[in-house]
């Protein structure tokens, strides 16, 4: 047998005597209540994505949904929001299950469930952000061409829902229940099924899955190098022509007519309508011209969110490809982790690193889109606050306030209606 074949010494007992089915069972609890405890912060870790990313997901999809215009964004982000809920609702608690129990998972269709939904939801988000990828290359690289309207964000959305299903379906016939001998013992966890895992098809599936994962991110950071580019270029030739010096003396000479039209009523009526005329108009281009700018401005900041929920997509798989690199280049490497405890309570911990962008998306719309913010406030406060007299007060009190800003969230509700 060759030395990478065999398992580590892990004994239950070192009194060297014979010991029961019923005493092995015992002592197999007792190291599994034990490591369960040495597993409690990556358990606690994976219980704080479960409740950020179950609030923040349903604020994403209600705020949007009532709040926000339609377009192409508010359509991907709320489907992205529905798809971390999956996790967060469905994987993630049985994936705190499957931490808390290494010997005694005895729930196959659980764990079918589980990775049918981590699969689907992996596979269907990474679709979608090669959609909005797509998208806002044309938004930013070619904004005088055709853009993508409703039904083709509708049909992209489709087109990643049904591809992660022909993806993810598998797993509902290679997970379930792997199972093995200690001490005489048959114990049970949440892996490739006994009747697949001495076969070829578990290797194919996980490389088919990693080379569509590797190929999306790398499509991903091709279009949004392109988009950098562009942007770093479009801010330098913006920096270049609008220069302070150039608009000085135009406003100069500006006041010093309208001077002369106050001061001097020699000057002929006609002469003067048409310099009154030709300063409507260019202050008419002015503010066309600031309010391209502005949308501009609206468009690379969404661009710059997006990319940022793109790059805590790629960034937090990075630990699980590694070690499932590492799980099937060496023999027997999740089982002999129970030999060291702190390698082990660490691979678990990473292993589920890619449920942060579940969690994490929330916080950056609320970081980067100042009316999400300002909804999500207004929604929680409503929802809190709709039976308490002393809330009711309070927004009384703030009434003026908030009055004040409404003009201001209605300008910047319609330009990111045209922005996004």
């Amino acid at each position: 047998m060759d030395s990478s074949d065999v398992i580590c010494d892990h004994p239950l007992f070192t009194d060297n005597k014979n010991h029961t089915i019923e005493e092995v069972k015992l002592r197999l609890s007792e190291l599994e209540d034990r490591e369960a405890i040495m597993k409690l912060p990556a358990i606690l870790f994976i219980g704080i994505l479960l409740l950020i990313g179950l609030m923040g997901n349903f604020l994403v999809c209600a705020v949007y949904h009532l709040k926000f215009p339609p377009s192409t964004s508010k359509y991907f982000i709320m489907t992205l929001a529905i798809f971390d809920l999956l996790n967060c609702t469905i994987a993630i608690p049985a994936e705190m299950a499957d931490l808390r129990f290494d010997y005694h998972f005895n729930s196959p269709d659980v764990c079918r469930v589980m990775r049918l939904t981590i699969s689907f939801s992996t596979s269907a988000s990474a679709g979608i952000l090669l959609a909005i990828a797509t998208d806002r290359y044309r938004k930013i690289c070619h904004p005088f061409e055709r853009q993508m309207n409703s039904r083709e964000t509708k049909l992209g959305i489709f087109l990643a829902i049904f591809g992660a299903l022909m993806v993810s379906w598998p797993a509902t016939l290679l997970y379930g229940r792997s199972t093995r001998i200690i001490e005489g013992v048959r114990v049970a966890d949440c892996a490739f099924d006994d009747s697949v895992r001495n076969t070829c098809y578990p290797q194919i599936y996980i490389a088919i899955l990693t080379a569509m994962c590797l190929t999306s991110m790398g499509v991903l950071i091709v279009l949004y190098t392109l988009i950098i580019l562009r942007v770093w270029k479009q801010k330098k030739l913006r920096a270049r022509f609008q220069s302070p010096v150039i608009s000085e003396p135009v406003n100069s000479s500006r006041c010093d007519c309208f001077k002369k039209l106050n001061c001097f009523d020699s000057l002929d009526s006609r002469s003067a309508s048409t310099e009154v005329d030709i300063y409507n108009v260019d202050q008419s281009m002015m503010e066309e011209k600031r309010k391209s700018n502005s949308n501009q401005n609206h468009s690379v900041r969404t661009t710059l969110m997006l990319l940022l929920v793109t790059a805590v997509f790629i960034i937090s798989f990075i630990p699980y490809f590694a070690l499932q690199i590492l799980k099937n280049a060496v023999t027997n490497f999740e089982q002999n982790l129970h030999c060291n405890h702190v390698a082990m309570v660490a691979y678990k911990f990473f292993l589920r690193s890619f449920f942060i962008n579940s969690a994490v998306n929330p916080i950056i719309y609320s970081f980067f889109n100042t009316q999400f913010r300002l909804e999500c406030k207004e929604f929680l406060k409503r929802v809190f606050c709709s039976r308490g007299s002393n809330c009711s007060r309070s927004s009384d009190s703030n009434e003026p306030i908030d009055n004040a800003n409404v003009p201001e969230v209605t300008k910047y509700q319609k330009a990111e209606a045209t922005v996004f």
